[in-house]
Parts: structure tokens; sequence; C-alpha cells
């Protein structure tokens, strides 16, 4: 018997690099469950929780931070993501 659409679904397609394609089939092979149902799940649990988010005023201190950030944004002073993610121990 041929499967039947289900009108409430949608394909989403996303795009990740190798390496990082790699990590989500390991967890899932570690979680005994498919690459779809987990990410699935973790994106449901992250929309479930976003209303629950909390934010603080920054205090004067934040502000300074912020600011010395943005200057050496600037003055060029700054890592990629890339060369965080290489510094990383989980590697």
């Amino acid at each position: 018997m041929p499967k039947t659409k289900d009108k409430n679904e949608v394909y989403l397609n996303l795009k990740v690099s190798k390496d990082f394609k790699y990590l989500l089939k390991e967890q899932s092979a570690r979680e005994k469950t498919t690459m779809q149902d987990m990410i699935l799940r973790v994106l449901k649990d992250y929309c479930q929780k976003k209303d629950y988010l909390e934010f603080e005023e920054l205090d004067e201190e934040d502000l300074k931070d912020l600011k010395a950030g943005e200057k050496a944004y600037k003055e060029g002073k700054y890592k990629t993501f890339e060369q965080v993610k290489e510094e990383l121990p989980c590697q």
C-alpha cells in the first residue's frame, strides 16, 4: 500500500559542514535514535523553552565591556568562530 502524504508536514533542508554532520550522527547513535528525531527533539525543546528566558538589564560594567568589545572588533582584535572552535578542548 503506498504511503499517504501528511498535509501537515513539510520538508526542511539544512546545510551543515561534514564535521558537524558526523557529530550529529555520533550523538544520535549514542542516544539510539535517528538524526532526524534528535534534531526535531532539540528544536522543539528550544522553541518551548525560549518563552521562559528572562533577560536582566545591563549594568554599567556590562555596557563598558560591550563598548570595549566593539572597539576591539573595529581595531581587528578578534578571533573568528572557526579559530575559537579550533581552540576548544572537545575537538
